[in-house]
């Protein structure tokens, strides 16, 4: 590792170099946690994406709510008759044969 120490000369602010220090213990840092890290990192998406999850679903809630409040208000005002279509023709239909009256032979 190497320290620099400058001095300022006069009034121009030139910077001069004094010393250079030099280090010659060479003391590596201390490794870093990897599982915490890694499970730090796993930890934070699970719980942002639980999170985002939560907000869609109360989101989604409260959009559907509304639209089945405005549905239930439309169907009150309709002002037609709820009972039968117009439109609505029975399935089965009668016929009857002239030539027969009912009599066997």
């Amino acid at each position: 590792m190497f320290t620099l120490h400058y001095t300022d000369r006069g009034t121009t602010k030139q910077r001069i170099l004094d010393e250079i220090l030099i280090d010659r213990d060479l003391a590596c840092p201390t490794e870093p946690n990897i599982i915490a890290i890694v499970a730090g990192v796993i930890g934070g998406i699970l719980i942002v994406g639980i999170l985002l999850l939560i907000l869609w679903k109360v989101y989604i809630t409260i959009v559907d709510k509304r639209e089945y409040t405005k549905f239930l208000e439309e169907r009150s005002k309709a002002k037609w008759n709820t009972g039968l279509s117009p439109l609505y023709k029975e399935p089965t239909t009668k016929y009857t044969n002239p030539a027969y009256s009912g009599k066997l032979i």
